[in-house]
């Protein structure tokens, strides 16, 4: 009983749906069109055709295709494109199946509804409807809209092409800008899928231009006013900033990106600038790396022929792509680690075995030091994420030569390791070379004169050596000639004395020190070279103790350690300058300035002449 009721009531509601859509009268439809209340009516002749009674019904599907017709109208032809396409179909398959239904007999029962094709024969001047008019007006309708949609299948089409080219490189390059810091990363770093992608953008930016050319194309034959869409493209100058937003091509106005420019830029960079660095970069190390392993072999190669820095050329082409590059920071350390091997090495280096040139020792564990220093501060950056970095970067140039990532770990420690052992060694020899300068000794070790001249009253190599070093110079031949005072324990000397290169003394002389007092603790004395003739030392020492009968001692020497006088006298002060007159070979020591010898009034000497023999002549 139950399950009856339910099919009653079923039948009941197929019932009340058939009697509505029997109570549907087109002429009440054809009202609502009239009144262009196409909302109302629409649905209703929808509602109206489903019937099978009236699935041909002539005029329903001719409304149908008109209304579908002025729709199309309020369509934008670009930003509607899709719709546009759309609705001009619909309306040609309406007015083609109206256009099959309507005949005579149609327009003759009809005729109310077909009012807008009644006009005046021009042949007989009757006016009414005629068949042909109606037919041929169907026509004109479905050629326009077969036009249009001919047109629309264009635009549409081509627009969809380029939207879709230009969302892939928008993505593409989005993701690229994700992945990487700044473009020179990129350049440095681009796997063979990412140059992949590089082209790709250049060629889908070609069909974007393309598409939009023949939307351009379509747009103008369809003689639509006011639409002529263009396509602007927007230089992409900051990476990761410009590029990164989306286009919207349904607009009639279309700014993009300009990926193809963008990525042929790249890519020649990629391809001419990287790859040439990266051409140098290898070329460069096999290069040094060559003179290396010369230097490691002890031959085959002379100092001149080493390499001191890399090339600039190489520097730039690699600092216009990366600021800090670690390929630049391992050939710094394989030049400095050439040259350190080739100075350390007797056999090439053959004058660090003569330990009779003390000058060219202090200068070579200084310069040895240096360089150790200099390596040990280039090594200590080989570590993560430097090198990993750098790695990725230069993947090609690192796993060639060094052995990949783990091969510089192995490198670095290498290079910790030797020169840890090299720093104690050399700053041992430094430290020798450095205190063996400082002393001229005898042959016989008895004589010992501190080079290291007075500088301060803090001055103690009395405490150290029985001589008072005052001045010292040094000839072309490094030979140092050093005088002060020689404290013999009986009657003190001045001395004047010439040590080698090789810091052994080759003469001394002493002259008197005729009534020259001086202070035993403060050593109260000054002293200085002085002019004289081409081959001669000249020089003199001040004591500043007022109640010294002497306080200036001046003295001449030959430079082969032939004294050729020493004078003694009393001066008022220091002199503030020596000049000597070469043409009559006479010594003038001034005690005052020139701008106070201009003004000075008193009766002291403003200065003492000494002549040839050093008598004090004025």
């Amino acid at each position: 009983m139950k399950n009856i009721g339910l099919s009653v009531v079923f039948i009941l509601l197929i019932a009340a749906g058939n009697s509505m859509a029997q109570k549907l009268k087109y002429k009440d439809i054809f009202e609502l069109i009239e009144k262009k209340d196409y909302d109302t009516a629409i649905p209703q002749i929808n509602a109206f055709l489903k019937d099978s009674k009236n699935e041909d019904h002539a005029n329903a599907h001719l409304q149908k295709g008109l209304y579908f017709e002025q729709k199309i109208e309020q369509y934008h032809i670009i930003a509607d494109s899709a719709s546009l396409l759309q609705e001009s179909d619909s309306a040609i398959f309406f007015l083609n199946k109206a256009k099959s239904l309507i005949n005579d007999k149609e327009l003759k029962k009809n005729d109310e509804y077909y009012q807008s094709f009644y006009r005046r024969d021009l042949r007989t001047g009757d006016f009414g409807i005629k068949l042909s008019d109606v037919s041929l007006d169907l026509e004109k309708k479905i050629a326009a809209l077969q036009d249009l949609s001919k047109y629309a299948k264009i635009i549409c089409t081509n627009l969809n092409i380029a939207d879709r080219n230009y969302k892939l490189s928008n993505e593409q390059y989005r993701l690229i800008a994700s992945l990487y810091e700044s473009q020179n990363d990129f350049l440095l770093k681009a796997t063979e899928l990412e140059k992949d992608a590089l082209q790709g953008m250049i060629n889908r930016t070609d069909s974007i231009r393309t598409a939009i050319d023949a939307v351009r194309d379509a747009v103008s034959k369809l003689g639509r006013k006011g639409y002529s869409p263009e396509i602007q493209f927007t230089e992409i100058k900051k990476f990761g900033e410009d590029g990164m937003s989306e286009a919207d091509f349904y607009q009639n106005d279309i700014v993009v990106w300009d990926y193809l420019a963008w990525a042929e830029d790249v890519q020649q960079k990629i391809r001419i600038d990287v790859s040439r660095m990266r051409d140098n970069l290898n070329q460069t190390y096999e290069e040094l790396k060559a003179k290396y392993d010369l230097v490691k072999a002890g031959g085959g190669i002379s100092e001149g022929e080493l390499t001191t820095s890399i090339d600039s050329k190489l520097k730039s082409q690699i600092r216009s792509v990366d600021e800090n590059p670690l390929p630049e920071k391992l050939l710094d350390i394989l030049i400095n680690h050439t040259q350190f091997e080739f100075i350390t090495n007797k056999k090439l280096n053959t004058k660090l075995a003569d330990e009779s040139d003390v000058n060219y020792q202090l200068s070579i564990t200084g310069k040895i030091n240096t360089l150790i220093d200099e390596i040990s501060k280039q090594t200590s950056v080989l570590v993560e994420p430097y090198t990993t970095n750098g790695t990725k970067k230069y993947s090609n140039f690192i796993e060639t030569n060094y052995g990949g990532e783990f091969g510089l770990i192995k490198y670095r420690k290498g290079l910790e390791s030797q020169f840890d052992k090299e720093k104690k060694k050399w700053e041992e020899l430094q430290s020798y070379w450095t205190e063996k300068s400082k002393w001229g000794v005898s042959e016989d070790a008895a004589d010992s004169i501190y080079l290291i001249a007075r500088t301060d009253s803090t001055y103690t190599s009395m405490k150290l050596s029985k001589f008072y070093t005052l001045s010292i110079t040094e000839d072309d031949s490094a030979n140092i000639y050093a005088f002060g005072l020689e404290f013999t324990g009986e009657k003190d000397k001045g001395y004047l004395a010439k040590i080698g290169n090789d810091r052994i003394i080759k003469w001394k002389v002493n002259f008197d020190l005729d009534n020259f007092q001086y202070d035993d603790e403060v050593l109260r004395v000054n002293g200085a070279y002085a002019p004289t003739s081409e081959g001669d030392l000249a020089g003199y020492l001040y004591s500043n103790v007022p109640e010294s009968k002497n306080n200036f001692i001046i003295f001449n020497s030959s430079k082969q350690g032939q004294l050729n006088w020493a004078t003694a006298a009393k001066i008022t002060n220091e002199p503030i300058s020596i000049k000597f007159n070469d043409f009559v070979k006479e010594t003038n020591v001034f005690l005052m300035d020139e701008k106070a010898l201009e003004t000075y009034e008193g009766e002291d000497p403003i200065y003492i002449v000494f002549d040839r023999k050093g008598t004090k002549v004025r």
